[in-house]
């Protein structure tokens, strides 16, 4: 057997039983204001919402990274024989971390250990995009005798919630390479966004016959919910099911696959109905009768915490748009419609007044949404 010790989460030695119990629980909250701003005569209207948020629990059976920046309840060192390869356990140089109790965040992230006392925060740069909770899979089944498929939707507890990278990993940001940056950075559009729902065969389904395959539908879903086919490695942010202008079916090879879904960070609910059928693989036509039938998944989402946004009218320069003066760190920017994604820094400079950092529009400026952006 090999030797096991405790390891103190600051890397400095063995932990006692007092210093394991003193590490919190993470929590996090918020609200967040998207502004829509017209012209003078004209309605501004406010999308707001706040409200405490709790990021989800993830329960990594096994983690590769340093013990120095994972944070829980308990993490024992284990010493491994490098020959060993079918262990359960990823390997981090000589040494496997095992997890006792569920850690809090994304798996890749690196924790936020300013809440350990005498510990600094640190900020990863992640290399994966993070799921946001545990797996909800849509169990998919092929009948032969009917020549079609169910789905059952048992395995389904909970609903995913769509949460920005604000409030899951307030410190860390992702590789402006890598092709999800333009939709999730916080220095970018800052989308919620949440991997938790997926598509998995049924271990009893008959086997499709040749000739036959398996699509998946999108029949409607909620206005600004997007959907992307993800891959961390190869790396793929590819937009499916209707979004960007894409076709709303997809080939589906039975293998387990997640969907990336994404919405404006907020307090609004969103759904999605699908069908699953089979499809003559030639012609790509749908086997009539084949279809599953509706099912729906729906998501909740939550702000992303940035500063309120205010936007009043001004008699002399049209249009007022303020902030917190204290939020130092966050750049104004304006986009002439929600679907675009393109938000463009105003050139006008703020002006600190009465404790907020204001910007005025003059009275003939075009109807505009408003948001903070934070500075990378």
């Amino acid at each position: 057997m090999p030797r096991r010790a405790s390891a103190r989460l600051d890397g400095r030695g063995p932990a006692t039983k007092q210093q394991l119990k003193a590490c919190p629980k993470n929590t996090g909250g918020g609200s967040a204001a998207l502004l829509v701003a017209a012209g003078v005569g004209s309605a501004v209207t406010a999308l707001s919402g706040d409200a405490p948020v709790s990021p989800p629990w993830l329960r990594p059976k096994s983690l590769a990274a340093p013990p120095s920046v994972f944070f829980g309840h308990a993490l024992r060192l284990v010493r491994a024989k490098p020959e060993n390869r079918k262990r359960k356990f990823m390997r981090h140089s000589k040494f496997r971390l095992k997890i006792k109790t569920p850690l809090i965040g994304p798996v890749l992230a690196v924790a936020i250990l300013g809440q350990i006392p005498g510990a600094s925060i640190r900020a990863a740069i992640l290399t994966n995009v993070p799921m946001q909770g545990d797996m909800l899979m849509a169990d998919v089944t092929y009948h032969a005798d009917a020549d079609g498929v169910t789905v059952d939707l048992s395995m389904i507890d909970e609903v995913a919630q769509l949460t920005p990278l604000l409030v899951s990993n307030p410190n860390d940001s992702f590789d402006p390479a890598d092709p999800w940056f333009n939709d999730l950075d916080p220095s970018e559009q800052g989308l919620a966004f949440n991997l938790q729902y997926g598509f998995t065969m049924d271990p009893n389904t008959d086997m499709l016959p040749d000739g036959e395959q398996l699509w998946i539908r999108e029949i409607t879903n909620s206005p600004n919910l997007g959907i992307c086919n993800y891959s961390a490695t190869p790396e793929l942010w590819a937009p499916i099911f209707g979004t960007a202008g894409s076709t709303n079916a997809a080939y589906w090879s039975g293998m387990m696959w997640m969907l990336a879904v994404t919405a404006p960070p907020g307090t609004n609910n969103y759904s999605a109905t699908f069908e699953v059928y089979v499809a003559n693989s030639t012609t790509g036509q749908e086997v009539p009768g084949s279809s599953s039938g509706p099912f729906v998944l729906n998501w909740t989402d939550v702000p992303d915490g940035r500063p309120q946004l205010t936007v009043a009218p001004n008699l002399a320069n049209g249009i007022v748009v303020s902030w917190p003066a204290s939020a130092t760190n966050w750049t104004l920017v304006s986009a002439a419609d929600l679907t675009s994604g393109i938000w463009t820094p105003l050139t006008n400079l703020p002006v600190a007044f009465n404790g907020q950092s204001a910007v005025s529009l003059g009275r003939g400026a075009p109807q505009q949404f408003f948001r903070l952006l934070r500075n990378p």
